[in-house]
């Protein structure tokens, strides 16, 4: 057997792997009983004045586990993969999203975060000259395993605030848990899926209503 083949061989192998243990994980998870909650509040006259193009941070993570040195890449995975969803949401609700990129460039070296958003006037007009209706800002106060209760849990705040006025046009808190065995799934799959229908119930909720 020459090399070529051999590596075909073991890619293929690595493959279905990869595909099995996909498929395995999909099935625990689908058996799993999410305790999903949804609280959503829309506070602006949304009806009156459309908000359609969206500008979405990266989540701000609180839990204080996550935010130690050696979580650091798991840390960015979350706060991006959060951001990721609600734009995603957004699409399916016919907005647009412009992306975090685009408005960095707009600032040229100034820093694009939650911290400074709310209170730096040079943040609004750069959203302003790229004519974004909202900013979506989403902190998520605790997440992670709860060891003595065996289970997987997330908090999460989502608000929109107009560019124009700084008014809260919408905002929501979501939260959920589940208990299952750390051994057949870890906590990260478990938490990104419940993060997952999370905001599915709250595209739901927003549907025909922003």
């Amino acid at each position: 057997m020459n090399f070529r083949s051999y590596y075909l061989i073991i890619s293929l192998l690595l493959n279905i792997t990869i595909c099995y243990s996909k498929d395995n994980v999909n099935k625990i998870i689908d058996k799993l009983g999410f305790d999903l909650t949804e609280e959503t509040h829309i506070i602006s006259t949304i009806s009156e004045n459309k908000t359609n193009t969206y500008l979405v941070l990266n989540a701000n993570i609180l839990a204080p586990w996550i935010n130690k040195e050696d979580n650091l890449r798991k840390k960015i995975s979350f706060e991006c993969r959060n951001a990721e969803k609600i734009e995603l949401m957004l699409l399916s609700l016919d907005k647009s999203c412009i992306s975090r990129l685009k408005v960095m460039k707009e600032l040229k070296g100034k820093e694009l975060s939650y911290d400074n958003f709310e209170s730096d006037s040079i943040i609004s007009d750069a959203c302003n000259k790229l004519n974004i209706d909202a900013v979506i800002l989403i902190t998520i106060p605790d997440m992670g395993w709860l060891s003595e209760q065996k289970m997987s849990m997330t908090e999460i705040n989502v608000k929109a605030l107009s560019i124009s006025t700084g008014e809260i046009i919408w905002k929501s808190f979501l939260k959920g848990y589940v208990y299952h065995d750390l051994n057949k799934v870890s906590d990260q799959i478990v938490i990104e899926n419940m993060e997952s229908k999370l905001y599915k119930l709250l595209e739901n909720k927003l549907k025909g209503k922003i």
